[in-house]
């Protein structure tokens, strides 16, 4: 089908009292030229637990909170990725 799954590695720096994170579910396709938008459910719990594998190796972090719980989500209403609007 011309696409294909990309992966992204990332470490944390440092930890808050919130964190935001940006979920962008969008690929391109090569055979049309297009970015298009991925339209399969994104699922998650409402918990998220801090993994020490996920800090960055080279940054001294305190472990103060290693529990996030959920308490908003932004979600894009819109058939393609040009158009629609951000909700929460």
């Amino acid at each position: 089908d011309g696409s294909k799954e990309i992966k992204t590695k990332f470490y944390i720096d440092y930890l808050s009292d919130f964190i935001i994170i940006q979920v962008k579910s969008f690929y391109y396709d090569k055979n049309r030229k297009l970015i298009l938008k991925d339209k399969n459910p994104l699922k998650f719990d409402f918990t998220l637990e801090i993994k020490k594998q996920w800090v960055n190796p080279f940054k001294e972090v305190e472990f103060k909170n290693l529990k996030y719980e959920l308490c908003s989500i932004i979600v894009h209403l819109g058939k393609e990725v040009s158009e629609g609007h951000y909700i929460c």
